[in-house]
């Protein structure tokens, strides 16, 4: 390629192209994607308010602008038992990866965005305040290098599969603790238009018994004539979990999205990604040609520690390191879950909105009182 730019970004997923298209000067950013659009993602389709939000200030409309789906019910189940919130008030849909990620790719180009698709990125190395990405089609010198393609660093990750079905489809989310034999999964099911996008999740790092299930369930689908469809399946991806102790901001070298570490107990994956993408143009905006690390790594922390997605990150942190533990903390999660001071909890959570530090101390409370009980 040979090209030199201000800013190379690597990836055009939501955490990339939020970044691109909130950062002011689109023409001196290159982003570099490994597949050609429309690509499909084998990631959950969840949208919480916050992605539809942050979606609709990037530009994009979720249901008028690529296909999504308003639900109504959000189900939180184990053997234990299951909770039921009514979310019809408020945005909480689905969608499938490939026509949100192909929209973002549309509306990106449309602003001017330089995208280079069928580029896969090798690695990168630093001299004298430069960049060189290496990739399948050349170099990249710039001087600002964004990590935004997905499980790049798999650092305290988890496996998770994904497949669709056309079958009993509803208006709801259901998340829910699973065990088979002594594998234990977080179970997801988003109905979207006209299809469930449903999936596992190790929570002790061990796909094997669902690899089993999911061989049972294609030779009884098999046997049953197909009456359901499935696709996509047998397609894991990896889940990077949250860790505050690592930097937002590496030299000239940032991560974001799902290579920093996202949520891995709800459907705030997409909403942590775009929300990235847009505080990081903020961090490197005016900045391209200030030469002090310091200053730069100042804002990236005032930004970030000061922000909602912190905030959001600290309960979603201490939900996947307390809870992918062992058979008594996973009882304990599904204490909590399905506990009453739980639906206090959700209910007066404010959706749409940036949130407070009193959330993340009202639901450490609610695991204290759960706990102790």
């Amino acid at each position: 390629m040979g090209e030199i730019v201000d800013i190379c970004v690597v990836g055009a997923g939501p955490a990339g192209l939020s970044f691109a298209l909130s950062f002011p000067e689109k023409n001196k950013i290159l982003v570099l994607e490994k597949e050609y659009f429309p690509r499909d993602k084998v990631c959950g389709g969840g949208l919480i308010p916050k992605a539809v939000k942050l979606l609709s200030e990037l530009g994009l409309v979720p249901g008028k602008d690529f296909p999504a789906k308003k639900i109504k019910k959000i189900v939180f189940s184990s053997d234990l038992g299951e909770k039921i919130f009514d979310v019809s008030d408020k945005n909480f849909m689905v969608t499938k990866r490939v026509d949100m990620d192909f929209a973002l790719f549309k509306k990106a180009k449309q602003d001017g965005v330089k995208i280079e698709e069928g580029v896969k990125f090798l690695g990168y190395s630093e001299k004298n305040g430069k960049i060189l990405v290496s990739t399948t089609k050349g170099y990249v010198e710039c001087k600002k290098l964004v990590i935004a393609m997905g499980s790049y660093l798999k650092r305290d990750s988890y496996k998770a599969v994904r497949w669709f079905e056309n079958q009993d489809v509803e208006d709801k989310m259901l998340f829910s603790i699973e065990s088979f034999g002594d594998e234990f999964v977080w179970f997801w099911k988003f109905d979207g238009y006209g299809f469930s996008d449903i999936g596992f999740m190790s929570l002790n790092k061990d796909l094997q018994k669902i690899k089993e299930k999911m061989k049972k369930k294609e030779e009884n689908q098999n046997n049953n004539n197909n009456k359901s469809q499935v696709e996509n399946k047998g397609e894991f991806f990896v889940i990077n979990k949250f860790n505050p102790k690592t930097k937002f901001k590496k030299g000239n070298v940032f991560f974001i999205g799902d290579s920093y570490g996202v949520d891995t107990l709800t459907g705030e994956g997409i909403s942590s990604a775009l929300h990235q993408g847009i505080m990081l143009s903020r961090i490197l905006r005016g900045d391209l040609n200030f030469s002090s690390s310091l200053f730069l790594s100042f804002r990236s922390l005032f930004y970030f520690y000061s922000s909602s997605l912190f905030r959001r990150f600290l309960i979603f942190y201490f939900f996947s390191n307390f809870f992918y533990r062992n058979e008594k903390t996973l009882d304990l999660a599904k204490k909590v879950l399905l506990s009453g001071e739980f639906s206090k909890f959700v209910s007066g959570l404010k959706f749409e909105s940036d949130g407070k530090i009193s959330q993340v101390l009202d639901f450490l409370k609610i695991v204290a009182k759960v706990y102790f009980y």
